[in-house]
């Protein structure tokens, strides 16, 4: 990455001054540190700043060299170790007190960093340091978003057809893509929903599973579910959210077609994100009125051998595969919907505790095999 996108990374008031305001709350003169992920560096003369006896930068790109001159020009120069890597990878030079890490992606957790983060804890801080963050939330809500849906259907006026070539294979797959967004604050119809809110310090996973019944805030079409985080940083949350201003975008799961929403229309919304290999795949259901939108970022990817990792990779067992089997038993040509609902109830009644939710199911599944 370019200095410039560094640049841009820094130029990020409420963010700085929250990691300030809880880099001088948690570290005490003489303590050691590591900024994990440093970039140019910001953060290490903070902490030097705050009384850190020794700062070792940590990161894999070659930001790292404008980082020491970052330290330079501030006068950090002698307490501030330079070291080029992954900090996964690196031979720890000491345990610290304290790890600053905030690299997070728009869906905040990934396998990789919770990869990142069981390290910290299990090398690199002493017993009882400290994390900053140390705590994060997850949110959800069904927003709006016009501009962004626009540019998913390029070739919808030309029939999906491109100097005669039929191209719409490739449109269900763009439709169930996960994609960054950056939203106003008015994009959201109903939410926010939790998801989840992890300890960073001992998180050991990156999946997630909520559902929730949002009352609609407005009129309007959703085109899709944003995802965001919010970081606690001591005097209160960073929040990632529609209308943010911070370094970071959200995460938009697309509806396909876009599904209207009116205030006094009751919502069924479920979201759930599992790893498969270095990958967090999302799956999304919302159910509005006799409208249901459902599909998962596993369509939206050709499935290689590259995608699932290994050869190796034996898939674990879970509750949505027995839902799935459970249904595709019992699909016989006569069975109505209603009574494939019922049976979900009956097999499942912790998971479908409302008729809606478990009709919600059976036709969700029903569409992937509907041409």
């Amino acid at each position: 990455m370019s200095v410039h996108h560094y640049r841009q990374m820094a130029h990020d008031p409420s963010r700085l001054s929250a990691m300030r305001r809880a880099i001088e709350s948690v570290i005490r003169p003489g303590a050691s540190v590591a900024d994990i992920g440093c970039g140019l560096g910001t953060f290490a003369v903070l902490a030097c700043r705050a009384g850190a006896r020794v700062v070792w930068a940590v990161d894999s790109e070659p930001i790292l060299a404008v980082a020491g001159e970052v330290a330079r020009a501030n006068g950090c120069a002698d307490r501030v170790r330079l070291l080029q890597g992954t900090s996964t990878a690196l031979e720890v030079p000491e345990r610290v007190d304290v790890a600053l890490y905030e690299d997070y992606e728009a869906g905040l957790l990934s396998p990789s960093i919770v990869r990142t983060l069981v390290d910290l804890r299990e090398r690199w801080l002493v017993r009882g340091g400290r994390l900053v963050p140390s705590r994060a939330r997850r949110l959800a809500a069904l927003v709006e978003d016009g501009p962004g849906h626009t540019e998913l259907e390029l070739h919808t006026s030309s029939g999906e057809r491109v100097e005669g070539v039929d191209l719409s294979a490739a449109r269900q797959r763009a439709l169930s893509t996960a994609r960054s967004r950056r939203l106003p604050g008015d994009a959201i119809l109903a939410g926010p929903i939790l998801l989840d809110e992890p300890d960073l310090e001992h998180v050991v996973s990156p999946a997630v599973r909520a559902r929730s019944s949002p009352e609609p805030l407005r009129d309007g079409l959703a085109h899709g579910i944003a995802i965001w985080f919010e970081l606690d940083l001591g005097g209160g949350w960073l929040s990632t959210g529609p209308g943010s201003l911070t370094a970071w975008s959200q995460l938009l799961l697309p509806f396909e077609p876009p599904l209207e929403v009116s205030v006094g229309t009751p919502l069924e919304v479920e979201l759930e994100a599992h790893p498969i290999a270095d990958v967090l795949h999302w799956r999304w259901l919302v159910v509005a009125g006799a409208e249901v939108r459902a599909s998962d970022t596993l369509a939206g990817e050709p499935l290689t051998l590259g995608l699932c990792g290994t050869e190796a990779l034996v898939p674990r067992p879970h509750e949505e595969v027995e839902v799935d089997r459970a249904l595709l038993c019992a699909i016989d040509g006569q069975t109505p919907v209603t009574a494939l609902a019922r049976l979900l109830r009956e097999r499942f009644p912790h998971r479908f505790s409302e008729p809606s939710a478990a009709a919600a199911r059976v036709l969700s599944l029903l569409a992937r095999y509907t041409p």
